[in-house]
């Protein structure tokens, strides 16, 4: 068993690591101001469209291509219920997934919490910019899209079980979970920690601020983080906290599974890698 401290990389991908690339081109003038006219850039009609839309409505266009993100976000979280709308979603998800009474409270728990903390996060695109999981158009880009994408991942979470079940079978009933800061042990159900990793894994997108709008290259770790303080009381799992916290850093889908294959794994890194494929055909 290898020694793998949280959190961290894990010690098998060679130089990993995330970067926030933002390919899409500034906003002109001439997109935020097709008047012409010199001075402050005419924002009002693009930001002021927010008191109109819905959770589940695609953001205009502007708000992907412009740099007025901040003041699109204010506006939709100060004129509509639409983070209330996410995270009833969000809530309404846990109940109806076959967790563990433990992992639904923890689920729920975290939830709750954010919401608290950060509601806009309940109202953002899984993609700051639109390049990723799907483009701009995609349903997981939209108000809120980061349910979307949670549930696709959730949906996935039974086939990557089965391609994973021999290894899985073979790791029932072993000593196999290391110690983690904060993580309690609790009897081990796979497809229960899958799912609950699905629904918690982005967590920490927007570093838990209010103020912060693209997502952190780091918020695997800043979502670990914020769940272990959590589950001081209500048992997160040492590989829960593990796969959340790395599932940036082990995406490449066909290498995590030959190297289980070849090298054998831990619960942990188990866990990672199904959350890692969930993640990865779930984009």
């Amino acid at each position: 068993m290898n020694d793998l401290s949280f959190p961290t990389k894990p010690k098998w991908v060679k130089g990993a690591k995330s970067s926030q690339v933002n390919f899409l081109p500034k906003a002109t003038n001439a997109l935020n101001n097709p008047s012409g006219a010199s001075g402050a850039l005419a924002i009002t009609p693009f930001v002021s469209s927010a008191s109109t839309l819905k959770f589940g409505a695609h953001f205009p266009e502007e708000y992907f291509l412009g740099s007025h993100k901040s003041e699109f976000i204010a506006s939709l979280a100060g004129s509509t219920s639409c983070a209330s709308h996410g995270y009833r979603a969000f809530c309404e998800l846990c109940e109806s997934l076959p967790l563990t009474s433990s992992d639904r409270a923890l689920c729920l728990t975290v939830l709750e919490a954010l919401f608290n903390i950060n509601s806009n996060w309940f109202l953002m695109p899984t993609s700051s910019t639109g390049k990723y999981h799907g483009g701009m158009l995609s349903a997981q880009n939209t108000i809120g899209g980061i349910y979307q994408h949670s549930l696709a991942l959730c949906k996935l979470a039974t086939p990557v079980l089965k391609r994973y079940q021999e290894v899985i079978e073979s790791l029932i009933g072993s000593d196999s979970l290391v110690s983690v800061p904060g993580a309690i042990a609790p009897s081990f159900d796979f497809p229960s920690q899958l799912l609950s990793c699905c629904i918690l894994h982005d967590i920490g997108k927007m570093n838990l601020s209010q103020d912060t709008i693209y997502s952190v290259a780091n918020h695997g770790e800043v979502a670990a983080e914020f769940i272990a303080g959590l589950g001081l009381r209500l048992g997160a799992s040492s590989a829960l906290l593990y796969a959340v916290s790395n599932h940036m850093y082990g995406w490449k889908a066909i290498n995590v599974f030959n190297h289980i294959v070849s090298q054998g794994a831990s619960m942990e890194l188990v866990l990672l890698f199904m959350l890692c494929e969930c993640d990865f055909f779930g984009s």
